[in-house]
Parts: C-alpha cells; structure tokens; sequence
C-alpha cells in the first residue's frame, strides 16, 4: 500500500496539515464497512517497506522470458505453443482447429483456449493495462485476456478481432473497471493487487492462425493523453447513446463515469445479444448488492429544441434465490434513480422505487435536489 495513495480523511478529525507526515505514525486501525455477512480477518507481518528493494514482486512491464515456459499450463488441452520474441516483450500464439482440441460444450466455451502462466507478482502503480495485438488469419472470434488473483477471483476482457488491425499492431487500453467477472472464488471484488495467473488466449474461434500480444504493462490513466473523454452528442434520431460507436468494452470506461463509493461496478458491451441495426449493443452494468449504491454517468451534450421526455430501457437482473441471505423477502429489485446534472450543478431526479423485469419507460424528471 503506497503511502502516496492514502487519502486523508477529514470528517471529525482536526486537520494539521495536509502533507502525509507518515514519519509520526500514532496508531494503525483496520476497518470493514458495509460487509452485511460474518468474517474473519487475520493479520500478520505488518511492516513498512521500501518498493526498490522489492521491484522484483512488482510487474511494471511483462518480460514472457521471465517465466519458465516448462511450468505453462493449457486450458482444455489447446496447446499454443511457447512463440516468445528475443526480447521477451511478445507471445504469438498459433490456433489451427484442425491440429487442436478447440472446446465446444456450452454457449459460453465455444472455441476458446488459454495459455495459463504462473506469475505470483503484484501488479505495478496504476489502474490499466496496456497492450499492443495483432491477429492473422480468420478474423471470427475474440482475443481473451484473463488473470487470476490471489483469492480465487478470475477476471477476463475480450475484444472482437473485427476491431483489430491485421496490417500492424492495435494498442489497447484496458481499464480494471473494464475486465468482467468470470469465475469468483474469493470475494468477488477487482483488487489486482497480487496477481496468481495471466492468462492469453482466444474464444469463439474455429479457424487457424496468429494472435500476438506485446508489450503488456500496467499504466495509470492519468498518463494516458490518446483516449477520448468527451461528451457524447444526441443523434439525428433521437438517440443520445446507441452504443454503436463502441468497438470494445473498455470504450466506455473512458466516456462513462462509475460511482467511487462501489467498487465491483462494471459496465459490459453484450455483443452476442443484437437488438437491431439502430442499437447493435446493449450494456449491461453489473454490480454487487452488498455494497453502496452502484452509479453511472455519462457527459452529454443534449438538443432540447422540440423534446420533453427521457426515453430508457431498463431491465432489472436481481436474483432472488431459496438459499440466498435474503430468503426472508417476497420480492427483489432495485431501487433506480436517473439524475441529469446541469451545467449549473442542479441535479434533477427520476426516481423509480422498484424496477420490474421488462421495459421501463421514463417521463420527464420533476424531483430536484441540490
């Protein structure tokens, strides 16, 4: 835990100054909030550390040589071979159906495979990965990155090969907020903090080919200057965000803004679901019940000439379950506020106490909170 990432609180606390004079430490506290469940928290080894005598525990940028390709595991047999570069920076995987056993049971397993390489490290200061791929051969499918972390949780992002370039290599950035819940066996929230597993691979693919990752490292956004972050303009139909202009799913986490408060909300580009030519994707925005209030908001510049309403689907995705800690409720779902912000600060609110599992139709806010 970096000193320089602490942030200061200031409620009820008298405020000397604001330098972190983390040299006069009184006490160390250890707090969990919103838990809504029993626990067990052990502790040990608490010391401070200098990080450059420990740069070896730290990925800043992948070195494949750094791995001993003899302990490189295969998801369902689909052996990619161990193509390194010279300078380790690169791994081309070779995908041919026909000389492998691709997985085919299940929607979900179609034609997917991974490489599976043991790292045991700490992902370096930031918040993204960054990436440079390129592809050769059938152009279906997607390429698949997934990583495991030290709790059990599996973490994956996929992007379609039809956004790729096969000329020359396509960067990617790919926010932690972007990467989705595959499998989770530990407590389901994206720490990246010590890394078990990185994971290269494909999925949805019966063909042959290459597919290279290079040059993968961890970069925060703020030294990110190429993403676009503006605002998204009302089209000529009507439709503020069709989700058309996106060609991954990290494109929205550069665009959309997620609430600071809940940390597992993510938003997904469902690309296997079409809803039609005028919305070809629908997003999906996940979050954990038992956390705070999951918020999405997204910079518009909006033409009110003619207009009076929001439009918006909604579906509502709560589980109720038999054996679940809620079993005491008749009912689940969730309580949705739409808010539009003003240019002046004034919030406007829609407020829908339960949102039932279709469509959802609102009308004009009418609530304001300051």
């Amino acid at each position: 835990m970096p000193f320089s990432e602490f942030t200061q609180d200031t409620q009820l606390v008298t405020v000397n100054n604001h330098v972190f004079d983390y040299f006069h430490i009184k006490y160390m506290e250890i707090v969990f909030e919103q838990t809504w469940g029993d626990g067990a928290c052990l502790v040990s080894e608490v010391k401070t550390i200098k990080k450059a005598n420990y740069s070896n525990l730290f990925i800043k940028k992948l070195n494949f040589k750094d791995y001993d390709t003899a302990a490189w595991k295969w998801e369902n047999d689909y052996n990619f071979g161990t193509d390194i570069s010279e300078d380790g920076a690169s791994y081309t995987l070779h995908y041919d159906q026909a000389a492998n056993s691709l997985n085919t049971m299940g929607m979900a397993s179609k034609g997917y495979g991974f490489a599976k390489i043991y790292v045991n490290k700490f992902f370096d200061t930031g918040d993204m990965v960054k990436m440079d791929v390129k592809y050769s051969g059938t152009s279906s499918g997607n390429l698949s990155f997934r990583l495991q972390e030290e709790d059990g949780d599996y973490w994956y992002y996929l992007q379609s090969f039809s956004s790729l370039s096969t000329e020359d290599y396509t960067t990617l950035y790919i926010p932690f907020e972007a990467f989705g819940a595959t499998y989770l066996g530990g407590n389901g929230r994206r720490e990246f903090s010590f890394i078990l597993q990185l994971q290269f691979g494909l999925t949805n693919m019966y063909g042959s080919g290459t597919l290279t990752y290079k040059d993968v490292e961890i970069v925060s956004r703020s030294e990110v200057t190429a993403i676009n972050t503006g605002s998204r303009t009302i089209g000529s139909d009507g439709v503020i965000d069709n989700f058309d202009s996106y060609t991954s799913a990290a494109e929205p986490f550069y665009q959309w803004k997620l609430s600071t408060s809940n940390k597992d909300e993510f938003i997904t580009l469902n690309s296997l679901k079409a809803l039609g030519s005028n919305n070809k994707y629908c997003a999906q925005m996940a979050y954990k019940a038992d956390m705070a209030a999951a918020t999405y908001s997204l910079g518009l510049t909006v033409e009110t000439t003619g207009v009076d309403s929001l439009s918006l689907w909604l579906k509502d995705a709560s589980v109720k379950s038999d054996n679940s800690v809620f079993n005491y409720l008749d009912s689940v779902s969730a309580h949705a506020y739409i808010g539009l912000t003003l240019t002046a600060g004034t919030i406007y609110y829609f407020e829908i106490a339960a949102l039932i599992s279709q469509i959802s139709v609102l009308r004009t806010p009418k609530k304001e909170r300051s």
